[in-house]
């Protein structure tokens, strides 16, 4: 994988795929770390690998809504309008999907 070195931290997710994992990994860690535009964009490769992982789903719903550096008070109205479909378009695909996770 060639992405900055966010550390080491993991959270391990149910997949069968390392890639998965891998890609989850790194997205949340640039969620953390304030750039949720990245995270988005790991959590969308994590899908291509495991397009049925329920904290993939997750991630993509957590990195697409507000957060400290963009309030939606921030967001145009469209814009807030197409987050929250985004949202919960994903939450749903997560609930869904949770049958086939671990704890």
């Amino acid at each position: 994988m060639d992405r900055f070195d966010l550390g080491t931290y993991r959270r391990p997710i149910s997949t069968r795929s390392t890639e998965t994992q891998r890609w989850f990994d790194v997205g949340l860690n640039w969620c953390y770390g304030f750039n949720h535009e990245e995270g988005i964009k790991c959590f969308e490769k994590a899908l291509e690998t495991d397009p049925e992982c329920p904290m993939v789903h997750w991630g993509i719903a957590y990195a697409a809504g507000p957060f400290y550096n963009l309030t939606w008070k921030e967001h145009g109205e469209a814009e807030a309008d197409s987050a929250t479909r985004r949202c919960f378009e994903h939450v749903q695909l997560a609930r869904a999907n949770t049958a086939a996770a671990s704890v």
